[in-house]
């Protein structure tokens, strides 16, 4: 009997800790700049992969907005970045914020997608729709959603420029989505 080998082996559930830690805090090194507690932010991450993989709804899935579709989403932007460090700009070119906010963006783009499109919970009178009335009502829900999380665990960069830029950058990356 043949055993199938992974390149990556992960605890159940750890699939986003294991490469957001990777990528961003072992590689890019921009978590522990910020002040962010590792473990907290790993709760969070955690967190995230369980509310991906268990919608609001129970017995629901959403075969597309799902946490395969975030951590996919985190290597490209993982990947990008190499690649701009590697062939144009030096490591600390982009602020340790910029880096985290772009590896949390990638993550979190599609946080608790309900699985229909906007227009569906505009004309259903869903609560999401009268809360985020307007334009990118999904993307404005994803970033809200983002911020309190990471909020709720800690994992907010504690400095007033480095919140800033962070928050700022965040949320104009989840709403060019």
């Amino acid at each position: 009997q043949q055993q199938h080998r992974h390149a990556v082996e992960t605890a159940p559930g750890s699939l986003f800790q294991e490469l957001f830690g990777s990528i961003f805090d072992i590689h890019f090194r921009a978590i522990s700049p910020l002040n962010i507690d590792r473990e907290s932010l790993f709760d969070a991450l955690g967190y995230a992969q369980i509310c991906y993989e268990r919608p609001y709804q129970k017995d629901t899935m959403n075969s597309f907005h799902n946490a395969l579709h975030a951590a996919d989403t985190l290597v490209c932007a993982g990947s990008i970045l190499y690649t701009i460090h590697r062939n144009a700009f030096p490591i600390d070119y982009f602020r340790p914020e910029l880096q985290y906010a772009l590896g949390i963006a990638a993550l979190f783009h599609d946080f608790h997608h309900p699985g229909v499109q906007a227009d569906f919970l505009k004309h259903t009178r869903e609560p999401t729709a009268l809360r985020y009335e307007g334009n990118s009502l999904l993307e404005r829900m994803h970033c809200a959603e983002t911020l309190e999380l990471l909020s709720k665990f800690k994992c907010l960069p504690e400095d007033d420029v480095q919140y800033s830029n962070f928050r700022k950058a965040c949320t104009q990356m989840i709403l060019a989505t």
